[in-house]
């Protein structure tokens, strides 16, 4: 697998990678950079504004800074990665470069702990976004739990089967695969 990118006509302008592994997640910092969730190859990647590789990081496991089919990955203010480790059930910090930084979250429907991290977003404010099979949990840069939204039950406000997330703009939207919708919520989930 590679990575396409389009200008607003849909146009390709660059095409770089290569060796991806149902990549899943990719998230742009402030200079540019592209962190790629590599899913397959368990591990992070991260590419220059012109598409040239600097840092890869990740393998196989269950230790710090090692994953199990990472699938998402978003960068904050201050440059630090954050990743949804995925089968893992847990969300692992690095700087810009790979370095480990933190980690939270572990298996489990507490508040707090993940039943398979599918993806992660972090907002205009440095809140971090966690959505798994149960709903979206969102945390600050340091892991403590600010609150949760967007049960998974019957009902027309519930979610049937979360996929994804993204944030902007004062708002949280989420793709429902079992729906066939995006639900939007406000930050507090509303």
């Amino acid at each position: 697998g590679q990575i396409i990118k389009f200008d607003l006509q849909g146009d390709v302008v660059m095409q770089f990678g290569s060796g991806l592994s149902a990549p899943r997640g990719v998230s742009v910092d402030a200079l540019g950079n592209i962190y790629v969730a590599d899913t397959g190859n368990h591990r992070i990647q991260k590419y220059s504004p012109l598409g040239l590789l600097d840092e890869q990081w990740g393998s196989l496991g269950l230790a710090d800074g090692q994953f199990n089919r990472p699938q998402g990955v978003a960068t904050e203010s201050q440059g630090n990665v954050y990743v949804a480790d995925t089968q893992n059930s847990r969300v692992q910090k690095f700087d810009g470069s790979g370095t480990y930084l933190d980690r939270w979250g572990r298996f489990g429907e507490d508040p707090g702990e993940f039943n398979r991290a599918e993806d992660i977003a972090v907002d205009e404010a440095d809140t971090v976004y966690v959505l798994d099979q149960e709903g979206v949990q969102k945390f600050d840069v340091n892991g403590s739990l600010l609150g949760a939204f967007g049960d998974v039950g019957e009902g027309a406000s519930r979610l049937g089967r979360p996929h994804s997330l993204a944030v902007g703009g004062g708002r949280v939207f989420v793709s429902d695969t079992q729906g066939d919708v995006i639900r939007v919520y406000d930050t507090e989930g509303d």
